[in-house]
Parts: C-alpha cells; structure tokens; sequence
C-alpha cells in the first residue's frame, strides 16, 4: 500500500491540514482543509494526486473556521465526511466510529475520539499513521473547555486517548 501523507502548516495559527491518499491511483482526501482552499489544490497538484474524492473535517472546529464546505462543493462532492455525531449545520457524510473508507490502495479508519469535541474522531491510515486532529499533539492533548460540560470532556478525553490511542500499536 503506497500511502502518500502530506502536513500542510498555517503559519499564523499552527492549525494543520492534511492530504492523505494512493501513489498509485492517484486519488486523495483532504482532512482539516484550511480556508485557503487554493493553497489545498496546488498542493495536491504537488503530490501528483489527481482526484480529490473525499473531504473530512476530524471534528466541529469551534477554534477556527474550516474550508471543508467550500472545498467540497467546488469539488462537486455531495458533502464533508464527520462523525455521525456532529450536528454540523451543512451536509455531512456522517461515518462511524471504525468505518474504513478506500482511496485506492490506502485505508482509513475513523477512530471516535470524543473530548476536544464530542464528535472529534482520529484516521488511521493503513494502521501504521495516525491523523490525530486535536485529540493529541506534540507534548499536548486537546482542549477541553470549547463546548459542554468540563467534567464530561476531560473523562471522554482520557476514555479517548486511554481506552482507544494508547491501545493502539506504539508504531
């Protein structure tokens, strides 16, 4: 499986943003797109990717705005891959906690990771790489305090990264 993963940076916010999909067949998904979605394009132009067949927004960002409707409505997709729990207020492909999804030879796997937001979900991909979202960063974990109650948040989170992440293989 040749998996192509490329971090796109915002300089100005550290949010990320990234391309995920098949050396191979040439098709990607776009995961945390920025608002820019110009600077999403042409870095998929740069990967040599040549469909992007899905975008996935990780959670309801309440931190900054996302460029997922957008994009996939330039796109002509028929909506932005969330967890089934969002209640996002545009058109969602809702997914599963576990539910793969293909592009081409690459497999992702949607890990529901509640905490940073009660629809907040993990990628898998080809269980060797973790797109984390705001679940866990470097040295951190996600916020908590963006939406409903503290003490449900903080036990979601540790639930999340204790009974899900930490169980995953340290590869």
């Amino acid at each position: 499986m040749t998996a192509v993963l490329k971090q796109i940076r915002r300089a100005d916010s550290g949010c990320v943003s990234y391309l995920i999909g098949s050396g191979e067949t040439g098709e990607c998904a776009i995961v945390d797109p920025l608002l820019d979605f110009e600077t999403m394009l042409t870095e998929a132009r740069k990967e040599c990717f040549r469909r992007i067949t899905h975008v996935i927004d990780t959670h309801t960002h309440a931190d900054h705005i996302s460029g997922a409707r957008n994009i996939a409505k330039m796109l002509g997709l028929i909506g932005v891959h969330m967890h089934i729990s969002s209640d996002g207020r545009f058109k969602t492909i809702p997914v599963k906690d576990d539910e793969p999804l293909e592009l081409g030879d690459v497999e992702l796997q949607f890990i529901h990771t509640p905490g940073h937001t009660q629809d907040h979900m993990c990628i898998l991909v080809n269980n060797s790489k973790l797109l984390t979202g705001d679940t866990l960063l470097i040295g951190d974990v996600g916020r908590i305090d963006l939406g409903g109650d503290l003490r449900a948040n903080s036990d979601s989170l540790y639930d999340s990264l204790h009974g899900k992440l930490l169980r995953l293989d340290d590869s």
